[in-house]
């Protein structure tokens, strides 16, 4: 049975390590609420501080920076607050486009043909915008875009399998708009299951439908199959370390990605 689990220590552990400098982060983006330079600013502030997310980006934008000598000057808090901005404008340029009704991504909505090849280079993408920041690290780089490529699969697995209250949010959505993610990509290879999965997607995205397609793709190993797909990130990620040397960091990176996979158990 595949189960989100509940707690991210190592998360918790490289967090504390930057609790200085993340309310730095947060007291720069309190900063800026009232912008009267940019009318979005204070939009993407309100996002930032209302929406009670993890600010995995910034957190790890800050603790890479305690790997390396650091100048005096707070060029990573700046850093990170940027990090933080970007990632939030992108949430709710999604948000638009859902509200409008467009095309998700411009490809998985409703895209029984979407391959896995074109649905990992989709989530690729999300990744870059944070990983340009460190295209001069190549360890961290790859580490961050294999964390985040993980991340999302895992992510996708759980909008089927996991319970509302530990999943944090509502599971099914994925489904009720129409994304084809990777779990149902998997199960649409077999022609002996793709008509009958179109034609229960095509026809109501309801509560019966929803369980329906969760059941066929449990039983035919989809969500286990896109589990290990993820696991091939986690260990190209934990691999891409091996160019740091040994620190109490780089221990927490690796658990972090582990215990991201390890969400699905």
């Amino acid at each position: 049975m595949l189960n989100v689990k509940e707690k991210l220590d190592a998360f918790v552990a490289l967090k504390d390590l930057v609790s200085i400098e993340l309310e730095q982060v947060n007291s720069l983006i309190l900063e800026h609420a009232k912008s009267q330079v940019v009318e979005l600013i204070p939009t993407i502030t309100e996002y930032i501080t209302s929406s009670g997310g993890k600010r995995i980006r910034s957190v790890l934008t800050l603790v890479s920076s305690k790997l390396f000598n650091t100048p005096e000057k707070n060029y990573h808090i700046l850093l990170a607050t940027a990090v933080e901005y970007i990632h939030t404008a992108t949430l709710l340029h999604d948000d638009v486009i859902d509200e409008k009704g467009e095309v998700w991504q411009l490809l998985n909505v409703a895209n029984m043909d979407l391959t896995e090849e074109e649905y990992l280079k989709v989530i690729n993408k999300k990744q870059l915008f944070f990983l340009l920041l460190l295209e001069q690290v190549d360890a961290l780089y790859n580490y961050g875009l294999n964390l985040g490529m993980s991340y999302q699969i895992v992510d996708d697995i759980l909008d089927y399998t996991a319970s509302n209250q530990l999943f944090g949010k509502s599971i099914g959505n994925d489904f009720k708009e129409g994304k084809v993610t990777l779990p149902l990509i998997i199960a649409l290879r077999s022609s002996k299951l793709r008509d009958e999965l179109i034609g229960l997607i095509n026809s109501n995205n309801n509560a019966d439908n929803f369980e329906k397609v969760f059941k066929i793709l449990k039983e035919n190993d989809a969500f286990t199959k896109a589990l290990a797909i993820a696991e091939r990130y986690v260990e190209a990620g934990i691999k891409s370390l091996d160019l740091l040397p040994t620190s109490n960091i780089k221990s927490k990176l690796i658990d972090l990605i582990l215990e991201l996979k390890s969400r699905v158990a």
